[in-house]
């Protein structure tokens, strides 16, 4: 049976992942992705029984759906017509706007490392 995790649940991953961050979207002048600012890494990952890569819950391409639908995005003239996925266009955890678009900052995935 699993025990108590060691950091409250919207700490546990950012104490390794330090890229994602408030504190790291405040120095370099980011907008942080709702999900990401809450620290509520677990709706979009599942570390231990992901078969997806980066370890998500769904494929990439489903991600973004149950809170984004996709009825009202194609509403937005620029979503109109596509069926890309979503982030073939947005950085999925932060980005110089609310936009989160790769076009106008690409994110960097570092290696995670445990700050003490």
């Amino acid at each position: 049976m699993p025990g108590n995790l060691r950091l409250p649940k919207d700490k546990i991953c950012t104490a390794c992942h330090t890229d994602k961050t408030g504190l790291r979207a405040i120095k370099d002048d980011l907008w942080l992705h709702n999900t990401t600012a809450k620290g509520d890494c677990l709706a979009c990952h599942d570390a231990h029984q992901s078969k997806q890569r980066g370890v998500l819950r769904r494929p990439a391409e489903q991600l973004c759906q149950p809170c984004h639908p996709a009825n009202k995005l194609a509403a937005l003239p620029m979503h109109n017509g596509t069926n890309k996925p979503c982030l073939s266009c947005h950085n999925p955890h932060m980005g110089k706007d609310r936009h989160l678009l790769i076009q106008d900052y690409r994110e960097v995935n570092q290696a995670a490392k445990r700050e003490l």
